[in-house]
């Protein structure tokens, strides 16, 4: 494993561009790691390793991270509903993307950049209008 794929690794499977570059990793090989493969530029600012779940790319393409059932799916407790559930902070432009879920916070809850926690993302899953699979309500 690169030097970068190990940072972006211990920062939780998502790291950004300048958290690279602070770290002494330059722009010549972000782009070399990403043409062999060791490394993803998910977005403008921000990279992942091959490792990092696909979904919580996803969430970070559309300009957050995940919520809900879709946070639910990541953990293992839901087979999903079919939708993008994606959290965003109050300063955040919202969803780049009209197929997503957006979860709108206030304060950003607990969790990590990959999801919210999974208590928050039960709490968010029970009140979901959007939730087609109603997970919370059949246990």
């Amino acid at each position: 494993m690169l030097g970068e794929e190990k940072f972006i690794s211990r920062m939780g499977g998502l790291a950004r561009t300048s958290e690279l570059y602070a770290a002494g990793f330059w722009q010549s090989l972000l782009q070399w790691s990403k043409w062999y493969g060791t490394i993803i530029h998910v977005c403008r600012g921000w990279w992942a390793t091959p490792e990092t779940p696909s979904l919580a790319i996803e969430a970070r393409r559309a300009g957050g991270r995940l919520a809900c059932v879709s946070a639910l799916q990541l953990y293992g407790e839901s087979e999903g509903d079919g939708h993008l559930h994606v959290e965003f902070g109050r300063s955040s432009k919202g969803p780049r993307h009209p197929a997503v879920i957006a979860h709108w916070s206030r304060r950003t809850a607990q969790g990590t950049r990959l999801a919210v926690s999974r208590e928050v993302a039960r709490e968010q899953a029970a009140r979901c209008p959007y939730n087609q699979s109603r997970f919370l309500n059949e246990r």
